[in-house]
């Protein structure tokens, strides 16, 4: 049973939806950042006389880098809690 007998959420149940939810939400804001880098990119590709085309793409370069970098935190952070649990 996942509740208490006075009707509460066992304290494990709250962490593993936080946890749930916390990975979600970051997911999302990842997602999020991985499409604005390809539209800095593609504002940089459009750009009249290349000015500011450097500074977009090298913008969009470090926003997918940093995406890259959270993912493999939240991958490292899920196997943690995984090999936790066992």
């Amino acid at each position: 049973m996942d509740s208490s007998d006075d009707g509460t959420i066992r304290p494990d149940i709250r962490g593993i939806a936080r946890f749930a939810w916390e990975e979600g939400a970051m997911k999302q804001l990842c997602d999020d950042l991985r499409q604005l880098a390809i539209e800095v990119r593609q504002v940089g590709f459009s750009l009249s006389g290349g000015v500011g085309e450097r500074e977009c793409l090298d913008l969009s370069e470090r926003m997918v880098t940093a995406v890259e970098q959270a993912e493999a935190r939240m991958a490292a952070k899920s196997t943690r809690s995984v090999t936790a649990e066992r």
